[in-house]
């Protein structure tokens, strides 16, 4: 769950440096406005997962592996590494010898995760993230690990973290290790 905080943290600092805001969707409470229809359209096994607008990681695993049994069906050769408690899996296949079969290969990949897990996934995802006052927090204690490491950061703002990760990016790394 840490390593998964940090991940999301980098992601959504990245977003903040950009866009400056948050937007948060209003037409259904957990689920992102842009997922909202795709959501409703789903079949199959994610719209059994998504009837009750919560994804749990026992539902995210099943989906992950009807994902994984759907590309083994379709002739890949798969591997996955799984592993929920942080939040993290990766799926390995063999494309072939050639950049045609690898294309191939990745869009029979892009079909089986299409249909088996893009969409709960996404719910997944956005459920874990941080709320505003937790990403605030991590972002402040990151902010006072680096200054007890010697390095200048003016605030405990978003932008000044960032700032402070491009002077030197293994303090970050060690401070950010613990959340």
């Amino acid at each position: 769950m840490r390593r998964s905080l940090l991940t999301v943290l980098l992601v959504v600092a990245g977003v903040l440096l950009v866009t400056e805001q948050v937007i948060r969707a209003t037409t259904v409470p957990d689920v992102p406005a842009g997922l909202t229809e795709l959501v409703a359209n789903a079949e199959g096994l994610q719209k059994t997962i998504l009837e009750d607008g919560v994804v749990t990681t026992a539902e995210l695993e099943n989906a992950i592996r009807a994902a994984v049994t759907c590309m083994e069906n379709v002739g890949l050769q798969v591997s996955l590494d799984l592993d929920l408690d942080d939040n993290a899996w990766a799926v390995r296949f063999n494309g072939g010898p050639t950049e045609e079969s690898l294309a191939q290969a990745q869009q029979l990949v892009d079909q089986c995760e299409a249909e088996h897990l893009q969409l709960v996934s996404s719910v997944y995802s956005y459920q874990e993230q941080p709320t505003d006052e937790e990403f605030l927090a991590a972002f402040a204690e990151i902010a006072n690990c680096l200054r007890s490491r010697g390095v200048e950061v003016r605030d405990n703002s978003v932008e000044a973290v960032a700032e402070a990760t491009a002077v030197d990016s293994a303090a970050y790394i060690e401070c950010s290790r613990d959340l």
